[in-house]
């Protein structure tokens, strides 16, 4: 995770395509932060796979439902 936010940094530093998207490439990688620190491996390990499946339908549900009621044209991205 460390190692990925170190070289997307270094990506919006150097090349100016990445640097006019920052914010969306920071806010994006925020999930991978949450990703690296849900304990996945706890659940599988208690085969409590129901807590897992609820987690995910319920955030890229709440995710979508935000992306219609907020994206109206091309630059809200």
């Amino acid at each position: 995770m460390i190692l990925s936010l170190i070289l997307l940094t270094v990506l919006v530093i150097f090349f100016e395509g990445f640097r006019q998207d920052r914010l969306v490439y920071y806010l994006t990688s925020s999930m991978l932060v949450g990703n690296a620190f849900f304990p996945v491996w706890f659940f599988q390990g208690m085969e409590s796979i129901k807590y897992i499946t609820l987690l995910n339908i319920s955030a890229r549900g709440i995710f979508t439902i935000a992306i219609f009621v907020y994206v109206k044209t091309q630059a809200d991205y």
